[in-house]
C-alpha cells in the first residue's frame, strides 16, 4: 500500500485512467477541481481523506469501496448516490448536487455509513439516522431473501420440468412388447 497523498487537484485533469495510481493508498487522493466525468482510476481503498468535489460527477461509478477518513463529492452534478463507497470512516460531504430525492433518504437507502454527514438537506449524525438505517437493512435483507427464494423455487421448478422431459422420453422410448 502506498502511503504517500495523491493531490490532483486544479490539474484540468478529465480523466485519471491513465495516471499510475495505485489501487490501494494509505494517505489523502484529492481529484478536485478538475473536469472529471467518471472515477475511473480511482484507488480502491484510500486510507484517510478522499475529494473529488468541483468536479462533473454525474455518477459515483468507480468510486473507492473503502475510505479511512472523510469523502467530500460537494458541487458535482450527481443525481443519486448509488455506487457510494462501502465504507466511510470519516465524514461525508455531499452539497449542491443534482440529487433528485430528498438527500437523507439517498444515504438511507444505499446504507452509507459515515460519523457525519454533510449535505443539503441539513447535517446529520449517524446516531441520528441509525434506527432508519437498521430498519431499511432490515428491509433489503428481508428483500434479497425473498428474491433468493424465488429464484429456488423457479430453478426447483425447472427441475421437475427437465424430470417430467426425461419420464415422458423414457415412457415414448419404451416398447411394451407393442413392437411388430
Amino acid at each position: 500500500m502506498s502511503e504517500k497523498n495523491y493531490d490532483y487537484s486544479y490539474s484540468k485533469l478529465t480523466s485519471l485512467k491513465d495516471e499510475k495510481i495505485p489501487k490501494k493508498i494509505e494517505g489523502n487522493f484529492n481529484c478536485s477541481y478538475n473536469y472529471l466525468t467518471t472515477l475511473e482510476g480511482i484507488p480502491e481503498e484510500i486510507g484517510n481523506d478522499f475529494n473529488c468535489s468541483y468536479n462533473n460527477l454525474t455518477t459515483l461509478e468507480g468510486s473507492p469501496k473503502e475510505i479511512g477518513g472523510n469523502f467530500n463529492c460537494t458541487s458535482n452534478n450527481l443525481v443519486n448516490l448509488k455506487f457510494r463507497p462501502k465504507k466511510i470512516n470519516g465524514n461525508f460531504y455531499c452539497r449542491n448536487n443534482n440529487i433528485v430525492e430528498n438527500i437523507k433518504q439517498e444515504i438511507i437507502k444505499n446504507q452509507i455509513q459515515a460519523e457525519y454527514y454533510a449535505t443539503d438537506d441539513g447535517n446529520y449524525w449517524f446516531e441520528d439516522l441509525k434506527e432508519e438505517f437498521e430498519k431499511y437493512g432490515e428491509y433489503l435483507l428481508k428483500k434479497e431473501n425473498q428474491e433468493k427464494e424465488k429464484k429456488e423455487k423457479k430453478e426447483e421448478l425447472i427441475k421437475e420440468k427437465q424430470q417430467i422431459q426425461k419420464n415422458k422420453l423414457t415412457i415414448n422410448n419404451q416398447d411394451y412388447g407393442l413392437s411388430l
